[in-house]
Order: structure tokens, then C-alpha cells, then sequence
């Protein structure tokens, strides 16, 4: 009995808890989704966009720093990233592998006379 005493009002204020007070109406989603969007914050690869800079124009870190997004906008990884991500993420929209993801050449082993070259980002190697 002391089971029941404690059980069903707990059940009775979880059941009251879990039901919304308004129900809400689907009818403004419609509407929301149907506004036309700009599609100059997200570019196809090959398109011109004040975001894509060519990889001819970039000569210093200044030149990887992007615009930023709009305010209101969610802001996507052209974006907002900078550095070698955003060298990255520009190569691959012109088509370009900027870190030639190649694999090694593997039918040899590497010697002092005669290493594998690594080609990095930086200038030791």
C-alpha cells in the first residue's frame, strides 16, 4: 500500500510534465522554408564567388583570412577556416590537390644517396 501511495501521484506529475501546455502549429514552418536563399555564402566547386580566391592570388597568410559569414547566416568552412585549412578547402574547389595525397613510392626502400622525397608545407624536411 505504501507502494501506491508514492507510485501514482510521481506517475500522475511525470504524465502531467511531459504533455505541452499550447500545441504548436506547423503552419509558419511552410512559409519559413519557402523564403528564397543566396547561394553566394555557399558556392559549387567551379562557381565564381567573392569567397573562392584563386590559388595564383595567394603569395602570404593575409591572403587566407576570410570575409566571414553574414550576420544571421550559419557560417560554413569557407567561411570560417583559415590557414593551410582554408588553402585546402580552396584547392579543392578548383580542383587542385594542394598536399599531392599521392602514396609514396614504395618499390624501394629509402637511402642517404637516395631518399624518398617527403614535399612539405614548411621549409624543413
Amino acid at each position: 500500500m505504501l507502494f501506491l501511495r508514492q507510485a501514482v501521484p510521481a506517475f500522475r506529475r511525470s504524465a502531467l510534465a511531459s504533455r505541452p501546455l499550447i500545441a504548436r502549429s506547423f503552419a509558419t514552418t511552410g512559409l519559413r522554408n519557402a523564403e528564397p536563399r543566396s547561394q553566394d555564402h555557399n558556392p559549387s566547386p567551379g562557381d565564381e564567388s567573392k569567397l573562392l580566391t584563386p590559388l595564383n592570388d595567394i603569395h602570404s597568410e593575409s591572403d587566407l583570412l576570410p570575409p566571414g559569414a553574414d550576420p544571421g547566416t550559419v557560417p560554413t568552412d569557407l567561411n570560417q577556416s583559415t590557414g593551410i585549412e582554408r588553402l585546402e578547402i580552396l584547392g579543392k574547389m578548383q580542383g587542385v590537390d594542394v598536399f599531392d595525397m599521392r602514396p609514396l613510392d614504395a618499390s624501394r626502400k629509402g637511402t642517404l644517396d637516395n631518399p624518398i622525397v617527403v614535399h612539405s608545407f614548411g621549409d624543413e624536411q
